[in-house]
C-alpha cells in the first residue's frame, strides 16, 4: 500500500481556496450593490454573482425589470442619451485585483 504524506495540507489549502472564491464573489456583490443607483432599490436588490466551475467564470446577472417588463440594467450601466452610466458592473470588474488582495487576506492566504 502507498502511502502520500502531507494530503491532509492539500485538503486544508484547497477549503482555503474555496473561501477565497466565495469571499471573492461576496465582495463583488456588495461592491455592485453600493454602486448601484438607488431609485426603489430593486437594481440594487436583483444583483446575483454566480460561479461557474466548468467554465471557471464568474457571471454578475441582473434582473430586474420595469413596468413594461424590460430589462434595465444594461441601460443603467452603460447610460443612454437621456442620462450617464453608472457603471457598476465594469467599476468592480476594474476592481477585481484588489478585491482578490481582500478575499486571499480573508482566507488566510
Amino acid at each position: 500500500m502507498t502511502v502520500i504524506v502531507g494530503v491532509d495540507k492539500l485538503d486544508v489549502l484547497i477549503k482555503k481556496l474555496d473561501k477565497v472564491r466565495d469571499e471573492f464573489q461576496d465582495e463583488c456583490l456588495r461592491r455592485l450593490q453600493d454602486y448601484s443607483p438607488v431609485r426603489t432599490g430593486l437594481l440594487r436588490d436583483s444583483w446575483q454573482v454566480t460561479y461557474n466551475a466548468d467554465s471557471g467564470v464568474l457571471n454578475f446577472e441582473n434582473d430586474a425589470q420595469n413596468e413594461q417588463g424590460d430589462y434595465y440594467a444594461p441601460f443603467v450601466e452603460f447610460g443612454t442619451y437621456k442620462m450617464p452610466g453608472a457603471f457598476m458592473a465594469t467599476r468592480v470588474q476594474g476592481e477585481a485585483d484588489g478585491i482578490l488582495q481582500l478575499a486571499l487576506r480573508k482566507a488566510g492566504l
